[in-house]
């Protein structure tokens, strides 16, 4: 036999304590992980090279899952072996196999019962009866309730996964449905307004127009040209000076308060263009520039050195709404 032989070796692997550990208690330790990592190390290298410990070991593997089936484990055992080693999902089959192998052993078989030997060592029994045919038959119908035993527990977390996503999907379909039911009502309360309350949404979409003011040429002088009347919802407003000759590429123009004696706004690089059968300099500037008073405009026109020559002035009157 090759026990012994095993045994001596186990014996070898830790210091005085360990030697006096029996290779079940040692190999059980290793199982429930408490042994130190210097030593699980070597207990792995000796098992994994030695076939005969390699089979002891997975006999302690089995009589550890039996003893926790059956309840025979202590509590501190009982909870290592919770927190390592049925903590593994691979492990979870193997114990559930264990549990239904044990209810049918204590439940039909008296003579094992009495014998109390535990289901795992029975079922190895069978195992070793020197028979290939019956030990082929056995090991693969315990394979075949392994494979069966997983394939439907992954089925089983499949379908739940298959569920939720379903779940989710008909969740968001819900979601669009509603909103294309808002949609469409939102439509359709539009299409039935009348005209004129859809003309007024439209008239306060679009912003006002330019408020456009032309003053007459009066070239070297200074004349009224009336009033302008600004009212609150125009923001811009546009001067439009009549040339009586178009001779410059670009035209300056500068507003004066003449109460004040001070400049109140300047237009630079501005440019002439027919309207109405005349020549006029555009002049464009928000509505809140100028305020309500007496004022005027003074035209220049740039020449081809960069100077400015005087066109003439423009007088008006700014009200304010």
């Amino acid at each position: 036999m090759r026990l012994p032989k095993l045994s001596r070796k186990m014996g070898q692997l830790g210091d005085g304590s360990a030697t006096k550990m029996s290779n079940e208690s040692l190999m059980r330790q290793y199982l429930l992980a408490t042994l130190p990592a210097e030593k699980r190390t070597r207990i792995e290298d000796e098992y994994f090279a030695d076939a005969d410990r390699f089979e002891e070991l997975v006999c302690a593997e089995n009589d550890l899952i039996d003893s926790y089936v059956r309840g025979t484990l202590s509590d501190v055992e009982k909870r290592q072996f919770e927190q390592h080693y049925g903590k593994r999902p691979e492990r979870h089959a193997r114990i559930d196999f264990a549990k239904v192998l044990s209810e049918a052993v204590h439940s039909g078989r008296d003579s094992i019962a009495a014998n109390k030997a535990s289901p795992w060592r029975s079922f190895l029994s069978y195992l070793t009866i020197r028979q290939p045919q019956l030990q082929w038959a056995l090991a693969s119908a315990t394979v075949l309730l392994i494979g069966v035993l997983l394939l439907g527990l992954q089925n089983y977390r499949l379908s739940r996964a298959l569920q939720e996503s379903q779940a989710n999907a008909n969740k968001w379909r819900g979601k669009q449905d509603a909103l294309r039911e808002q949609a469409s009502g939102l439509g359709a309360q539009r299409q039935q307004a009348p005209e004129s309350e859809q003309g007024s949404q439209v008239a306060r979409l679009e912003p006002p127009a330019d408020l456009t003011f032309r003053l007459g040429p009066r070239v070297r002088g200074t004349v009224g040209q009336g009033d302008l009347v600004i009212p609150q919802n125009r923001l811009w407003v546009r001067l439009e000076m009549v040339l009586e000759r178009d001779e410059y590429e670009t035209y300056e123009a500068v507003i004066l308060a003449p109460e004040q004696k001070a400049e109140v706004l300047r237009g630079k690089a501005l440019r002439s263009h027919s309207t109405a059968g005349s020549a006029v300099v555009s002049w464009r500037f928000r509505s809140n520039s100028i305020q309500s008073g007496d004022y005027v405009v003074q035209l220049m026109g740039e020449t081809a050195t960069g100077g400015l020559e005087y066109l003439g002035s423009y007088g008006f009157r700014v009200v304010r709404k």
